[in-house]
C-alpha cells in the first residue's frame, strides 16, 4: 500500500473534495450565463454576418452561416431550461457534489486502514472481516475498500446517512459533524437517490428520510437554483469539518 509521508495521505482526500465542490459551484454558474448568451445571442450573430457580407469576408461568413441555421434549436433548449429554473444543471451539480463528498470519506478512510496498521487490526478486532494474502499477509487495496463497506454496514444507522458516516468516521477519532446542515443534508442525500435511481420523482422513503420533501411525494422535484446552493453551502461545510478534524488528528502528525 501507500507508503506517501502521512500528512499527505491523509490530508488529500479532503482537498480533491474541496476543489471539486467549488469547481462544480463555478461550472454550473457558467453554464447558466453560456445558455443566456445562446438564447439572446441570435441579434449578434446576424449583425456580425452582415458585416462580414459588406467586408467581403465570405470564408469568415460560412461559419456564422452554420450557427445561425442551429440558433432556433439550441434557443429553444437553451429557453426551456431557463423555464424549469435550470434544474437539470442544478440536479447534476448535486449528485456530483454527493458523489464528491461519499468518495472523501471512503478514501478518508481508506488511507487511514492502508497507512495505519493499528487501525486496520482494531478494525478486524472489533468483528469487520479482512482478507488477507496467504502468502504474504498483506492486504490489498481492493480489499481495504471492501473492509470500508463492511464497517459501513455495521455502522448504518437507519434512514440516517449523517449519522451513519458519523458513526463510521468516529471509530477513527474524526468528525463531519455540523447541526445546522444535518436536515439539509439528508434532504440531499434523499433527493440524490430520487434524481439517480427515479428520475427526480420523490417517493414515501425518501420523505421519510427528509419530512420537508412529504408534499412532493409522487411528483418529479425541481432543483432550483436556491435549492442547489442550500447543498452546496451545507456539503462544503461538512467537508470543512472534516478538514478540520483530519489536520487535528494523530494521523497528520509528524
Amino acid at each position: 500500500m501507500s507508503s506517501a509521508p502521512r500528512k499527505v495521505w491523509i490530508i488529500d482526500p479532503v482537498i480533491r473534495c474541496v476543489e471539486f465542490v467549488a469547481e462544480e459551484a463555478k461550472i454550473g454558474g457558467l453554464l447558466q450565463r453560456a445558455l443566456t448568451h445562446i438564447e439572446m445571442g441570435r441579434p449578434l450573430l446576424e449583425l456580425a454576418a452582415q458585416r462580414f457580407v459588406e467586408a467581403g469576408q465570405l470564408q469568415a461568413l460560412e461559419g456564422l452561416k452554420r450557427l445561425l441555421a442551429e440558433a432556433p434549436f439550441q434557443e429553444e433548449w437553451a429557453r426551456d431550461l431557463r423555464s424549469s429554473g435550470y434544474s437539470p444543471l442544478n440536479a447534476h451539480g448535486l449528485v456530483a457534489i454527493w458523489g464528491a463528498l461519499e468518495v472523501c470519506i471512503e478514501d478518508t478512510v481508506v488511507g487511514i486502514l492502508a497507512n495505519d496498521p493499528a487501525s486496520l487490526e482494531r478494525t478486524e478486532a472489533m468483528g469487520v472481516k479482512v482478507i488477507r494474502n496467504r502468502s504474504s499477509d498483506s492486504v490489498t487495496e481492493e480489499e481495504i475498500r471492501n473492509v470500508y463497506r463492511r464497517l459501513e454496514r455495521q455502522k448504518a444507522v437507519r434512514d440516517n446517512v449523517v449519522e451513519t458516516y458519523e458513526a463510521v468516521l468516529g471509530f477513527f477519532g474524526l468528525s463531519a459533524t455540523c447541526p445546522p446542515y444535518s436536515a439539509t443534508l439528508l434532504e440531499a442525500n434523499a433527493l440524490r437517490n430520487c434524481i439517480v435511481h427515479r428520475g427526480g420523482l420523490v417517493d414515501q422513503k425518501a420523505a421519510s428520510q427528509a419530512p420537508i420533501l412529504q408534499s412532493h411525494v409522487g411528483r418529479k422535484y425541481l432543483v432550483s437554483n436556491a435549492d442547489f446552493m442550500r447543498y452546496h453551502e451545507a456539503v462544503s461545510a461538512w467537508v470543512v469539518a472534516l478538514t478540520g478534524s483530519v489536520c487535528a488528528s494523530r494521523y497528520a502528525g509528524p
